[in-house]
């Protein structure tokens, strides 16, 4: 969960590097395929702050919703 909260640090300071998207794309995985809740709640607050305070392509943009839209979609199989 440090990894998680320092993820949440570099996207509420809104630093911008190149590897940001995958990064972020690695915590919207973990959002879809976590089975512990507090995790998958602070991924849903990373995903979320980044979608709403930085400038994405379309095609990032896309990519993000759509994982959004798999997450709603996601039942997990234990």
């Amino acid at each position: 969960c440090r990894a998680l909260s320092l993820i949440e640090a570099i996207i509420e300071r809104r630093f911008e590097f190149e590897e940001l998207s995958n990064i972020v794309s690695v915590v919207s995985y973990s959002l879809i395929h976590s089975v512990v809740e507090k995790i998958s709640l602070k991924c849903q607050q990373i995903l979320l702050e980044y979608l709403a305070n930085y400038t994405l392509s379309d095609k990032i943009l896309d990519g993000h919703i759509d994982i959004m839209l798999q997450y709603t979609r996601y039942v997990p199989t234990n």
